[in-house]
């Protein structure tokens, strides 16, 4: 959970899904992250999570038709009644490197746990990309954003470990290195395509023209 429009971690939890299917996951987070927002003032909040199947059962665009995820899918949009000012916002996994930092560690531990020192909140703040892609509708104006994500699996990188400060030191260089690929892979698709569209090709392979 943080403050926009500074994007500034306030409060970080986790939680361990053992044996629950994934949406029955997806479910669980989104209502944790709920719980967070129980202790703060009634602000306009913003949920950005990788998952669109949630947010469009919870917004009323699709059904849930299973029967096990009836009262989980009816939860969520009854503690969103005390937040009249909120958005649910779908984002990709890589844009939400804090969220998919806290629930790799807890997949790992196989428990969950909360971040509490500054440190710490600095190395989700370094991960989240979200302040790249979306924008504050109401500038100057307070609101709380919530990032949130499950997972199903590790990076094969990851190695098992029963201490929590090298896991954390595993998982954050794990995320800082794909966030590292994946800018060098963006600017050298945008390098090319301005060397295509400006007709200079002799340095182009022709896969990449």
């Amino acid at each position: 959970m943080g403050e926009l429009p500074e994007w500034t971690v306030i409060k970080a939890r986790s939680a361990y899904a053992g044996d629950r299917t994934v949406n029955e996951a997806e479910y669980h987070g989104l209502l944790l992250c709920l719980e967070l927002l129980d202790a703060v003032d009634r602000k306009r909040v913003v949920i950005c999570r990788d998952s669109n199947l949630v947010i469009r059962q919870v917004g009323g665009k699709i059904d849930c038709k299973a029967p096990g995820y009836t009262q989980l899918r009816q939860k969520a949009p009854d503690r969103l009644k005390e937040w009249p000012d909120h958005e649910l916002v779908h984002v990709k996994r890589d844009w939400n490197g804090s969220a998919d930092s806290l629930a790799s560690e807890a997949l790992q531990r196989k428990s969950g746990l909360e971040i509490e020192s500054d440190e710490d909140k600095q190395d989700l703040i370094t991960l989240n990309r979200l302040g790249e892609g979306l924008v504050v509708k109401r500038a100057g104006q307070a609101a709380q954003f919530m990032a949130v994500m499950t997972r199903s699996g590790l990076r094969s990188t990851i190695q098992a470990t029963s201490d929590p400060q090298v896991l954390r030191e595993v998982v954050v260089r794990d995320l800082r290195i794909d966030r590292i690929r994946q800018a060098h892979n963006e600017e050298s698709w945008i390098s090319g395509l301005k060397k295509y569209l400006s007709g200079d090709l002799q340095d182009l392979t022709q896969q990449e023209a």
